[in-house]
């Protein structure tokens, strides 16, 4: 029996100057599976030499300006789930087990509140945890972290989504 995949690429943009440098590829199979890679604007499997994954901004970053509060969530099927609820949200495409670097997390220090929201595991607390530091020490003073008490293990906000839990109450 064949397993039906969605396949989604998503535009990495270097933190300095915005340019598209390569995509971020996902897999999902209706099994649960999930296969993830990087491509160059080629279509090669692998990251651009000398492009590190910390260095690319933050996902959908250059379409949030303006907005009062910003959410920073794991990775881009996170924002994706949040911006379709009309939340302006961006996502980190690092991996959880990296912090975005500082050029990559200047561009949401601007925002009047920051949201964070982890992946309920320990690599997503502990990344969040590293990113509330880092835009502290950037100059952000107002910062949050959403807590889903009744999140499953490893749940994320487009799990929330999905269960039609009330994201903005838990914002």
């Amino acid at each position: 029996m064949d397993v039906e995949r969605r396949e989604r690429r998503w535009a990495a943009r270097d933190a300095r100057t915005g340019a598209v440098v390569a995509y971020h590829v996902r897999i999902d199979s209706e099994d649960g599976a999930k296969r993830i890679w990087w491509e160059d604007t080629e279509g090669n499997r692998q990251l651009p030499e000398g492009i590190k994954v910390a260095d690319l901004a933050l996902y959908n970053i250059q379409n949030v300006q303006g907005a009062e509060e910003i959410l920073i969530v794991e990775g881009e099927k996170c924002a994706d789930a949040l911006i379709g609820e009309g939340i302006p949200a961006v996502g980190t495409i690092c991996g959880a087990s990296t912090c975005p670097s500082d050029d990559a997390l200047r561009a949401v220090v601007q925002f009047d509140r920051i949201v964070l929201w982890s992946d309920n595991d320990i690599a997503g607390r502990r990344q969040m945890s590293d990113i509330a530091r880092r835009l502290h020490a950037l100059g952000a003073t107002n910062l949050r972290i959403v807590n889903w008490a009744d999140a499953p293990e490893k749940g994320d906000c487009a799990d929330a989504v999905d269960q039609n839990v009330d994201i903005r109450q838990l914002i």
